[in-house]
Parts: C-alpha cells; sequence; structure tokens
C-alpha cells in the first residue's frame, strides 16, 4: 500500500511531520514535483520526511518511451535535514533536477538530497544538483547509504564540503 503524491502541493501538504511525513509509509510519486513558484521563485519545501519506499509511477509519453517524474526546483539555503531524511526500503526511479542545498548544521550528521538510504537506490537519473554543505558528517546526494546504488546518471552535479572531515555516500 502506498501513499500518491503527485505534485509539489501534495507533497507539502501531506508529508509534513505533523501528517504523514514521520511515519515510514511507502510513498509513490505519481507526477512531477516541482518546486518552483509560477513566477520563477522556489516554493518552500517540507524537508526531513522519514519514508519507506519511495519510487515513481512510469507513464509513457507519445512516442511510447518511458518516462518517470521528477522532484525539481528544490532550493533550500541554511536547511538543516535532508529533502528525505531517511528512506528504510528501495528508493528507484526518480529523476532529481535543479535542486540546491546549502547546509549548516551538525544537528543532523547525514546531509543531502537522501540524508539516510537503508535499502538499494536504482534508476535514478540526476541533472543540475548542487549541494553546499558545512559541519555534516556524511554528504552527497545521499549521505549515508546501507545498500547497492545502480542504473543512476548524472550530469551537473557539484558537492562541496568546508569540512575535512565529511564522507559521502555518492
Amino acid at each position: 500500500q502506498y501513499l500518491e503524491i503527485g505534485d509539489a502541493a501534495a507533497w507539502n501538504r501531506d508529508m509534513a511531520k505533523e501528517v504523514y511525513g514521520q511515519k515510514g509509509y511507502n510513498v509513490r510519486i505519481t507526477g512531477d514535483l516541482d518546486f518552483t513558484n509560477t513566477d520563477g521563485t522556489p516554493m518552500a519545501v517540507n524537508t526531513g520526511a522519514i519514508v519507506n519506499r519511495l519510487v515513481a509511477q512510469a507513464s509513457t509519453d507519445s512516442n511510447g518511451a518511458v518516462k518517470y517524474p521528477a522532484i525539481c526546483g528544490i532550493t533550500l539555503t541554511g536547511a538543516t535535514e535532508s529533502f528525505v531524511s531517511a528512506a528504510f526500503g528501495k528508493v528507484e526511479n526518480l529523476n532529481l533536477a535543479d535542486i540546491s542545498i546549502t547546509t549548516d548544521t551538525k544537528e543532523k550528521p547525514n546531509a543531502g538530497v537522501f540524508g539516510t538510504v537503508s535499502a538499494d537506490v536504482e534508476n535514478l537519473d540526476i541533472q543540475n544538483v548542487t549541494l553546499v554543505q558545512y559541519k555534516t558528517q556524511y554528504n552527497g546526494i545521499i549521505g549515508s547509504i546501507d545498500g547497492k546504488i545502480s542504473d543512476v546518471t548524472m550530469d551537473g552535479v557539484t558537492v562541496i564540503s568546508n569540512d575535512d572531515k565529511s564522507k559521502g555516500a555518492g
């Protein structure tokens, strides 16, 4: 059974900590989660979600090509937690694009789009992601992982750590 989320407004509503954001549900992304307002400015983003599985539902374009929804337009400055703090099940079939996260905290030792993933990560397309991380122990797209990473493509990814003791999963 999955909690289905089809847009950024649904993510912000349903993944709020006081709603479902801390319950460890299986989450299926059914449409693009574009966290950009219509005027081009970044919208607020509920961060720190704890999920079991996070997967995207495939669709087919007019040419028959398989397409997965995007999680895009995230801009976080002075973030104290990752977009998804923890995923305990598989993370798969996601497009991550146009994301910029700057952290400045020691409160959460794992920083990135995903703080910790305790399972396999498969079929990710990552485009134009910038992570600038200070005072974090593990950082990257995924701060820490206990599983395999496969079928990942990346273009335009920058990870900067201003702490010489930081490590990262990828």
